[in-house]
């Protein structure tokens, strides 16, 4: 009997495979998510206070009439934003918002400092006061902050901080003094020299980035290193970097041009004034990654020299005060972009003594890109050679790490570094009237000669090609000298036929000592020219001479019967086989 079943129920989905739908919260509740982890208001109220600060300044006669006032309302705010930041530490725990706190107060210490250059320049003894007073606060808050906070910061930390803060504050007043306010020349210098100054107290950071995070362990904060307290110094090394271009902004007299220009912001600064204190930079970040061990770290601070140079070259557009400066700069001391060079050199030759790979590279570069720069080398666009000392100190380096490591391509880049030296100086004599002479002559004879060595010295492949290219450079050699000398001498002269036997027999003794056979057909083929050479030679003797022809024929037989002995004696390995105490103790070593 039929019965109406009921149709079939279809699986129900369980638990594990229903996949719940992403449902993304609207957008303003993502900013205001985004709002409350971040508070970026801290930063908001500091630019603020920046902007207001600016304006104030460009107001006419603003400082000039109330520059206590502006000191009150900077300092004020300091006060009460150091303030702020204890508080949400010390009852709220809160570090992720008292990290901006903590950021926004050297950056507002700069500001403070770059507030009363008017007031400098206008009222001498008002602006240092000022400069003081706010010197002494702007200490008085950071000792505040990290002793109220509990943070602990090492005096090899410490010690850098303050002293960026006195130059901040401090190295205004050498530039409103009196006795450099008659020659604008010095201003410009002085601004020069602030960031190099600022450098060198940076390099005082050196015995802390090499103790490393073991320095600040247990600092009272929950940030590492090196987040803590490097973000301090970065934004401080940052805030120098603007201060310096303020105070040539507030400075700098403007050489040949009005005070209607100077309102335009034109002045004398430039990329250059800053290598110094990047150069400084990239030294921290080179000792922090070899103590710390961050591959990463060494790769960028190898960088830093090629930011160095790039920033070394000139403007091409620029105000006149600009390149009149750089003139004064050139002829004082010299171009920016040689001294980078030479500062580039000396960074990657620190770096490949720490042991950091591609810095002998960069070095090379360095010093070979000083050859091609002089003192008065403003641009690489059309690179010269104009020294030979970078080639010197190159081949003096690499002589050394040659016989130390056993390295043939070192060896090489020695012997062009002398044979470019050697060249350049034979050029430089008066005695050389032919400079084709000297350069077949005696620089042929040193690139054989370099050629020999580093294959007599070395063993890799490098070194065996260097051997055999020199035996076929010098089988050409010969015979282009043979050839030039028989084109030029109109005298007998048996000097070419000394020489060319004297190098057969270097070759035999190559050849017993390496037992190359590339040198046993050296020794054929000069000794095949030296028959050549001394027919050439009686031919001349011979000249108007009745047996001329028949002399020739018998001496001819004659070399070519030593030719046929010697070729003969090789394939019997006679020659091999002669082996004299002298030569078998050469063979030895």
């Amino acid at each position: 009997m039929a019965t109406n079943a009921d149709p079939p129920i279809p699986d129900s989905p369980t638990e594990s495979n229903v996949v719940a739908p992403v449902v993304r919260p609207p957008a303003w509740q993502r900013l205001t998510k985004f709002l409350y982890n971040h508070n970026p208001f801290y930063l908001l109220s500091v630019s603020c206070v920046l902007h207001g600060t600016a304006h104030w300044l460009r107001v006419e006669g603003a400082i000039a009439a109330s520059p206590w006032l502006l000191m009150g309302l900077i300092g004020g705010y300091i006060v009460a934003l150091a303030f702020v930041g204890w508080l949400i530490v010390r009852l709220g725990k809160v570090w992720d918002d008292a990290r901006s706190v903590l950021l926004m107060i050297p950056l507002l210490f700069v500001e403070l400092s770059l507030a009363f250059d008017e007031t400098l320049l206008r009222d001498a003894a008002t602006g240092r006061l000022l400069l003081l007073v706010g010197l002494l606060g702007a200490i008085a808050v950071s000792e505040t902050v990290l002793i109220g906070l509990r943070i602990r910061l090492p005096w090899r930390y410490r010690v850098p901080y303050h002293a960026t803060l006195a130059l901040l504050f401090l190295y205004p007043i050498s530039l409103a003094s009196l006795e450099v306010i008659r020659d604008p020349a010095v201003y410009s210098w002085r601004i020069f020299l602030f960031p190099t100054i600022a450098a060198v107290i940076a390099l005082m950071l050196l015995p802390a980035v090499r103790r490393g995070a073991r320095h600040v362990e247990n600092n009272g904060t929950p940030w590492r290193w090196p987040l803590y307290p490097w973000s301090l110094f970065v934004m401080l090394l940052v805030c120098v970097g603007f201060r310096a271009y303020a105070l040539s902004l507030s400075f700098d007299p403007v050489l040949s041009l009005g005070p209607a220009a100077a309102n335009q912001l034109e002045n004398a600064f430039g990329a250059y004034y800053l290598i110094p204190l990047v150069l400084a930079c990239g030294l921290l970040l080179l000792e922090g990654g070899v103590f710390g061990g961050n591959r990463l770290t060494r790769r960028c601070a190898m960088l830093v020299p090629v930011l160095a140079l790039a920033m070394a070259s000139p403007a091409t557009i620029a105000p006149a005060p600009y390149f009149e400066f750089l003139h004064r700069f050139v002829e004082a001391i010299g171009s920016p972009l040689w001294l980078t060079i030479l500062a580039g050199a000396m960074f990657y030759a620190w770096a490949w003594r720490r042991g950091v790979i591609g810095a002998e590279i960069g070095w090379l570069a360095a010093m070979m890109l000083a050859s091609v720069v002089s003192p008065q080398t403003l641009t690489l666009r059309h690179p010269q050679f104009v020294q030979i000392w970078p080639w010197c100190v190159i081949a003096v380096v690499e002589f050394i790490m040659a016989l130390r490591r056993g390295t043939s391509w070192r060896a090489c880049l020695a012997a062009f570094g002398i044979l470019l030296t050697a060249h350049t100086q034979w050029f430089a004599q008066e005695f050389v009237r032919d400079p084709r002479i000297v350069c077949w002559g005696a620089d042929g004879l040193l690139c054989l000669a370099s050629l020999m060595l580093i294959g007599r010295q070395f063993s890799d492949p490098l070194a065996r090609f260097c051997e055999r290219l020199g035996v076929a450079g010098l089988m050409g050699y010969s015979l282009g000298g043979l050839g030039f000398a028989m084109a030029r001498m109109r005298d007998p002269s048996w000097i070419p036929s000394i020489a060319l036997l004297s190098l057969t027999g270097f070759c035999v003794v190559h050849a017993r000592l390496t037992g190359l056979r590339d040198f046993r057909i050296a020794s054929l083929w000069h000794l095949a020219l030296n028959v050549i050479a001394v027919l050439w030679q009686s031919d001349l003797l011979l000249r108007g001479s009745p047996y001329r022809i028949a002399i020739l024929s018998f001496g001819l037989a004659v070399g070519w019967l030593l030719v046929a002995l010697f070729i003969s004696m090789s394939k019997a390995g006679w020659l091999h086989r002669l082996n004299p105490p002298w030569l078998g103790h050469l063979s030895a070593k």
